[in-house]
């Protein structure tokens, strides 16, 4: 089998959601919520269109007009500062350990902010 560029930019950009896995991708969504301001909003905006919307580096990269190099750097330096922020400010977490230990506080919280689903 004969890899093109953009053949091979594609599997690896799948292989990188590939080791992500499930659990993975929706952690770095929630990441995404808490954090997603921080970043500038050309990595928001690409690396929602790669977690979120689960389009490939190249499908980015023609509809943005960079290259796949740009994108796929863009999304590692993005994840990469997305985990720095939860070490550093431990919002994630607290809000784990909040939901475990206090389900009604996270409820009336949930519903003041407008984030519940079921609202």
């Amino acid at each position: 089998m004969h890899l093109t560029k953009d053949s091979l930019c594609d599997k690896l950009s799948n292989a990188m959601v590939d080791n992500m896995g499930i659990k993975d991708i929706e952690r770095y969504n929630r990441l995404m919520d808490i954090y997603g301001s921080l970043l500038s909003e050309k990595a928001r905006l690409i690396l929602e269109d790669y977690l979120v919307y689960g389009l490939s580096i190249t499908e980015i990269a023609d509809q943005r007009g960079i290259s796949k190099q740009s994108v796929s750097t863009t999304i590692r330096r993005s994840l990469r500062k997305l985990e720095s922020y939860e070490e550093a400010l431990k919002l994630l977490w607290l809000s784990e350990e909040l939901s475990k230990r206090c389900p009604e506080v996270t409820d009336m919280w949930l519903d003041m902010v407008g984030r519940r689903s079921d609202v």
